[in-house]
């Protein structure tokens, strides 16, 4: 499939051209790429944890939630590792800048590509339920980029955005609402990789063809893949695990045992 045609043509919320102009005229300075484990980086992600954390104010955590998520936070790893086997990563992915209102400020990039050294293409992952034709600026992930990409030009000269999207569902188990077409081939990210554009781009990668490349790589075991399917269920219903728990509790031959001696 020819790259022109993978190029997915989405209904984006975009701001006026003036006021993204504003955000890029913003006195910012020491524009710089630092390392996930960067001190600085650390201590600013732990306060604003704290931050995060006191607005919400103090709520039991849903374990469900908690192991579907941190499954999610794996598979974006795993994406990023098979995304570095197509292109030369930047691993230096935390834009640092100072804002002259706010001070010294972060934003986490998802993967950056990098020619002769120099960082080329911002790229922002986004992990979805199903396939959507026409999706905002936000929920494709523009909106993240577009802030990005005005901090960090002024010293990066000839940087692009990239936003790409995974359809979940196959993994999921469930009837996704794509066809073939509307996905991008994962070996032809590379398209988009060496040939970037200036036209806010959104591609759509299938969550099966993710899953067998990880598979292939040793980035995850089938068993890893069964567990993602599972923990969404139990996101999305947490009576199936109960239910579950109840059928192995009912099996238990020391309850049935019991059960005879009453």
């Amino acid at each position: 499939m020819k790259c022109s045609f993978l190029l997915i043509v989405g209904v984006y919320i975009i701001k006026s051209v003036n006021k993204e102009k504003t955000v890029m005229q913003k006195q910012c300075s020491d524009i710089e790429l630092v390392e996930t484990q960067d001190l600085g980086y650390l201590a600013h992600s732990r306060k604003y944890r704290i931050r995060s954390n006191l607005k919400r104010g103090i709520r039991q955590k849903d374990p469900f939630e908690q192991t579907y998520y941190r499954i999610l936070d794996k598979w974006e790893f795993v994406i990023q590792r098979l995304l570095s086997t197509i292109s030369q990563e930047e691993e230096k992915r935390i834009l640092k800048h100072k804002d002259s209102r706010l001070g010294t400020t972060y934003r986490e990039i998802d993967f950056i590509t990098s020619v002769n050294e120099t960082p080329s293409i911002f790229c922002e992952l986004k992990l979805k339920e199903n396939y959507k034709e026409n999706l905002s600026s936000k929920s494709a992930g523009w909106s993240q980029l577009n802030k990005s990409l005005s901090i960090a030009k002024p010293k990066y000269d000839g940087l692009y955005g990239l936003a790409i999207c995974v359809d979940m569902s196959a993994v999921y188990g469930l009837e996704s609402h794509a066809n073939q077409d509307n996905y991008c081939q994962f070996d032809d990210v590379k398209c988009f990789f060496n040939n970037p554009t200036a036209d806010k781009p959104v591609i759509w990668l299938d969550s099966l063809e993710i899953a067998q490349l990880a598979i292939k790589h040793n980035f995850l075991t089938k068993k890893e893949v069964e567990n993602l399917k599972i923990a969404f269920k139990e996101y999305k219903n947490p009576s199936l695990a109960l239910k579950e728990t109840k059928s192995l509790f009912t099996t238990n031959p020391f309850s049935q045992l019991q059960q005879m001696a009453i």
